[in-house]
């Protein structure tokens, strides 16, 4: 198999992840068609049935480890990501645009990734400490590393080094607070990324330019998503040790009950319904 300079590359440990991450790539598929992906996950080494899987250019990459480490997968991708430029995505996107310009973007870039517009607002990771314990993380600019980009080189090597290294110093289960000490501390080019490459909520109106290319819905899966994921649960091979782990019914269950008990019912269909209405 002949492997891509550029490609997309998603971490899906997890039964439900794997589920999720595959209604991901089908959106990938529609928009970008001659993109290859590498799916890395611990569920199976059996690629499901997929219409728009190209086992002449797509990776499936099976590593059977416990789901909980599948963030020292992240923040380790330069190890295991095939292409020499990456487009990363967390299993909760959908691609609503062409995405293959981004390419274009590591030719003058190490590392492509978007800020937070407003930092940190988690109360618990704000209060974490960086740069040698000099500062709360809330006190400074904070990146979103549900989506980033990337070429191999020698400095991004060193920044995947420095996000892993503190990922596992830190021992807390995300991994944007060790995001920030990485970019702070390595010296690669970075490109700033804006909403059409990690938007949390958009509308679909959006043309031309300014398109949202990449929709990060997040914890609260979409209709959307979730058709996608209960079919795609359906279709993957559960005989492996980390298989039979929970269902996406349970888990998109779980995701529903814990929005509804933090933004109480009212707000909670609020959401629901401009989301439907984007």
């Amino acid at each position: 198999m002949e492997v891509n300079s550029f490609g997309v590359t998603y971490v899906a440990f997890g039964r439900p992840y794997l589920a999720m991450a595959l209604a991901s790539l089908e959106t990938l598929k529609k928009h970008s068609p001659n993109v290859p992906c590498c799916m890395m996950t611990n569920v199976t080494d059996r690629v499901p049935e997929l219409s728009f899987w190209d086992n002449t250019k797509d990776i499936w990459s099976y590593y059977p480890e416990e789901s909980k480490k599948n963030r020292l997968y992240k923040t380790g991708l330069d190890m295991f990501s095939p292409f020499d430029k990456t487009l990363y995505l967390d299993c909760d996107i959908l691609v609503w645009e062409d995405i293959a310009v981004a390419e274009k973007y590591l030719d003058y870039f190490d590392i492509c990734v978007k800020p937070q517009r407003r930092g940190q607002r988690s109360p618990k990771w704000g209060a974490c400490t960086v740069l040698d314990k000099t500062f709360r993380v809330a006190e400074l600019p904070h990146w979103n590393g549900g989506v980033f980009m990337f070429r191999k080189n020698e400095k991004t090597r060193n920044f995947f080094h420095l996000w892993n290294r503190y990922y596992q110093d830190y021992g807390i289960p995300v991994d944007q607070v060790s995001l920030v000490d990485a970019i702070f501390r390595s010296d690669c080019r970075l490109l700033s990324l804006d909403n059409r490459w990690n938007a949390s909520f958009a509308p679909r109106k959006n043309e031309g330019d300014h398109a949202v290319r990449v929709y990060h819905y997040g914890s609260r899966i979409v209709p959307e998503a979730r058709k996608k994921m209960l079919h795609y649960d359906d279709l993957v091979d559960r005989n492996g040790p980390f298989g039979n782990e929970e269902t996406a019914q349970e888990f998109i269950a779980k995701r529903i009950e814990a929005r509804m008990k933090k933004e109480g019912l009212i707000q909670y269909l609020i959401h629901a319904l401009r989301r439907k209405l984007r």
